[in-house]
């Protein structure tokens, strides 16, 4: 179940990119409806990201592609580009940044290409192509540096990919020791300044201490639950003393969390009725909070110490009588105290401006 709806997701992303760069829809061989609006928003948000408290993108648009920025930490967005069309947004400082975009064929396959500016995205470039759709799904991408990258995803049955760039995404190649395994890749994060790298996944913490050049496994079940279902780990995050949290799903969500850069790992947080975590997000060492499969905003104030739980994430759009169609929450961003958003995998972007109590659909221009 787990795998099938992790793919699901996966193969959304990979239609929302190619919607936004074509307006219509194409059959990439997906389990959603033919026609993405009985499922998508109707002005989709594809990804959210913010490079520190201020400066932040928006990746949205179905017949009509919008990039949209913020230098005033979401006070106000304006339109930076309409064409580039992005699935995925990732910068290391306020003029570099790399996304992907679907690019159609005369054929029925789908390049999956990465892209870059260095103007803080009012223009973009074409680098490599990751991938060709149908066939592998790549998921989430991080730099260290304006050099190097990493992209991973999923291969056909469950199998990991993880490509690589040492030019800043002139040339990707794919990572052998990390590609082909048994268990699909979700998430990847790292710390900038110390060059530690992990991935997660299906029973997995892969981790890189020397910014990419080896990699070893953390996942130790001894220190974790031993029975019942598998844990699938989606995203994560590390502090620059070596505190972080990995988020995923284990017969519901949980947490796991280390003080070491991930040499000891421990359950800091279960919970079966919030369903899955997905998304874990801190606006400073002390505080921060993580989304998921539920109405559940769970958020500490002690690092992590202790877990407090809000029924308090929309369920509903308002832009259909259905009263679930939000789907999961996928991504939690929290530049500041109370200012963040949260996206639904279907596309509904939600705001609070009073830390997490009141959400509201975000204002974005068209």
């Amino acid at each position: 179940m787990t795998r099938v709806s992790a793919r699901i997701r996966c193969l959304f992303l990979l239609i929302a990119a190619v919607a936004l760069l074509t307006g219509r829809n194409r059959s990439l061989g997906s389990p959603l409806p033919s026609s993405p609006q009985s499922y998508m928003a109707r002005d989709p948000v594809a990804d959210i990201f913010f490079l520190d408290s201020s400066r932040g993108w928006i990746s949205k648009g179905y017949e009509r592609t919008v990039l949209l920025r913020t230098d005033d930490g979401g006070e106000s967005w304006r339109v930076i580009n309409r064409d580039v069309g992005l699935s995925r947004l990732f910068f290391v400082d306020p003029n570099l940044g790399w996304g992907f975009r679907g690019v159609p064929s005369e054929s029925e396959e789908v390049k999956i290409e990465l892209v870059s500016t260095q103007d803080g995205g009012y223009s973009w470039r074409p680098l490599a192509t990751i991938a060709t759709a149908p066939g592998p799904v790549i998921t989430d991408l991080f730099f260290l540096d304006e050099r190097h990258g990493w992209f991973i995803g999923t291969q056909d049955y469950g199998r990991s990919l993880v490509f690589a760039t040492n030019d800043g995404g002139s040339s990707v190649q794919e990572v052998p020791e990390l590609s082909g395994r048994d268990y699909s890749t979700y998430g990847i994060f790292g710390d900038q300044a110390s060059g530690h790298i992990w991935i997660v996944g299906e029973e997995t913490i892969v981790h890189s201490g020397d910014r990419g050049l080896t990699w070893q496994s953390q996942f130790v079940r001894d220190s974790l639950p031993s029975r019942g279902a598998q844990i699938d780990l989606q995203a994560g995050l590390i502090l620059p003393d070596g505190h972080g949290w990995t988020v995923g799903i284990r017969s519901g969500g949980i947490i796991l969390s280390t003080e070491d850069y991930g040499r000891h790992w421990r359950v800091a947080f279960r919970d079966s009725e919030a369903h899955s975590f997905r998304s874990v997000s801190f606006w400073d060492e002390q505080h921060g909070c993580v989304v998921g499969g539920s109405s559940l905003l769970l958020c500490t104030s002690d690092r992590g110490v202790r877990w407090t739980p809000r029924l308090v994430l929309p369920r509903s759009s308002g832009e259909r009588m259905n009263l679930n169609d939000v789907g999961d929450f996928n991504k939690l961003v929290t530049p500041g105290p109370r200012r963040w958003w949260v996206l639904g995998d279907v596309g509904f972007l939600f705001q609070t401006d009073d830390g997490g109590d009141t959400w509201v659909p975000a204002d974005l221009p068209k």
